[in-house]
């Protein structure tokens, strides 16, 4: 760790990252001179660092860090924070990502006024916000920390994740259902929707709880050596668990067959037939570990599917970038790539094959330029 703080000198997201990480676990004794070194280090490039970066997180932890250490850093930052909170007026999410950042790290004190008169502002339209946005952690945000400010938030902007029988269906949404569950702790008497809503989020947090509290307690000089072994042990088990459940879910096999609706059998056969019939075919020449290639490749193109539909499902708006890169792996181009190698003897190696998958420059100029053609004709075909 030591080596590390010295190794990152010019990483400085890495090295705050790290002495607060260092801090919270209760070492940071171990490794006082280090810490003194690094964050004079940073303290003295620390204003032209954030000048040049527009990362939050990084500028509060900064901040926060180099005060508690006895450095006087200049309170231009305060100005800037406060000077963003009001240029991001029209974007709410943007705001309320900060305000949450704020008062995470502690340094809510700084910025009361202008975090009230922010909230105060996206409480007059959240209700309008809510109706026409369906993104679960922000809605989630909003409402905790308006509720935490006094603000008297409707709990119905929840209803609408709820499906035809009243359950709750979020169970992709990771990060929303986590920030939907700190929510639940400011329901009221009565207010049954966050009622179910706690029941639902508690369900899967026992596990994540579980593993968080496992490093906590190891750092304990108090704890019990058997105890902890069991419980890592356990965790691991229903780990392995998981992994071998999804590992026979992602099965290629003709057994499947039976488990699929009738409308996808007569795909999924033609399918599995397809590259049975070219292992066949090369098995003589030796390059059979090919089509494990292109089953891998139609497994990523058929996750990238589902992804997509649960992008549907949640009403979710993905900006560009991230459309694209869900987007080059739904268009099928890799396969195609792959499958043609598979016709050409034993001239495409095992690195060929990994050289493709990896996605160097030209795969993805060539899947960028397909996709959009695609979407381009697509589109053209609906209008």
């Amino acid at each position: 760790m030591k080596r590390e703080l010295k190794e990152t000198s010019n990483d400085y997201m890495q090295q705050l990252r790290m002495i607060d990480a260092i801090q919270r676990l209760g070492i940071e004794y171990h490794f006082e001179v280090e810490i003194d070194q690094a964050l004079q280090n940073i303290f003295q490039k620390f204003h032209d660092y954030c000048k040049d970066n527009d990362d939050l997180y990084i500028t509060a932890l900064g901040f926060l860090l180099l005060r508690q250490h006895g450095y006087r850093v200049s309170c231009e930052l305060k100005e800037e924070m406060k000077r963003e909170l009001k240029e991001t007026s029209n974007d709410y999410m943007q705001q309320l990502r900060m305000i949450d950042a704020i008062q995470r790290l502690g340094i809510e004190y700084h910025f009361e006024v202008e975090i009230d008169q922010t909230l105060q502002n996206i409480f007059q339209k959240f209700h309008d916000y809510c109706k026409d946005n369906d993104d679960l952690y922000i809605i989630a945000l909003g409402f905790r920390l308006l509720r935490q400010h006094g603000y008297r938030v409707s709990c119905e902007i929840f209803e609408k994740y709820k499906d035809g029988k009243g359950e709750f269906k979020l169970v992709s949404n990771v990060v929303g259902v986590l920030e939907f569950h700190e929510a639940t702790y400011l329901r009221v008497r009565g207010e049954d929707v966050l009622d179910h809503g706690f029941v639902f989020t508690k369900k899967g947090l026992p596990r994540v709880e579980a593993r968080y509290y496992i490093s906590i307690y190891e750092q304990l000089a108090s704890h019990h050596q058997a105890l902890l072994r069991l419980a890592k042990l356990d965790f691991n088990l229903l780990q392995s668990l998981h992994k071998r459940e999804l590992s026979e879910m992602c099965r290629w096999s003709f057994s499947c067959l039976d488990q699929l609706p009738e409308y996808m059998k007569i795909f999924y056969k033609a399918l599995l037939e397809f590259f049975e019939e070219i292992e066949e075919e090369i098995v003589e020449q030796g390059t059979s570990y090919g089509v494990n290639y292109g089953k891998e490749a139609v497994k990523n193109m058929c996750r990238a599917y589902c992804d997509e539909a649960r992008w549907r499902e949640l009403k979710y708006k993905p900006k560009t970038e991230e459309y694209m890169q869900l987007a080059m792996k739904s268009c099928g181009y890799t396969s195609l790539i792959i499958i043609s190698f598979l016709g050409m003897a034993d001239i495409p190696t095992k690195e060929a094959f990994d050289w493709v998958l990896s996605q160097p420059a030209m795969v993805t100029a060539t899947l960028t330029i397909c996709r959009l053609t695609d979407d381009i004709d697509g589109h053209e075909v609906i209008n």
